[in-house]
């Protein structure tokens, strides 16, 4: 199986300007984890923020953690 991260993080791009919760928690994981984009802990915790604001709990969860470690929070 023949994964393209990069357009699979275009995909999730597109999704979460739409305000798509699932989206947005998947892409702040691309952005945490620099998978198919440029890392960018800052941009990660606003997607996990605008994700968790929907009820996401799993979102929430990763937005717990990057407060507690200080990732990407200014």
């Amino acid at each position: 199986m023949c994964r393209n991260v990069t357009t699979a993080a275009q995909w999730y791009t597109l999704a979460a300007r739409q305000g798509h919760e699932k989206a947005q928690l998947n892409l702040a994981l691309c952005y945490q984890h620099g998978i198919g984009v440029d890392a960018d802990l800052t941009l990660a915790a606003a997607l996990f923020t605008g994700a968790a604001e929907q009820g996401n709990p799993a979102a929430m969860l990763q937005l717990a953690q990057a407060l507690a470690a200080g990732s990407g929070i200014h």
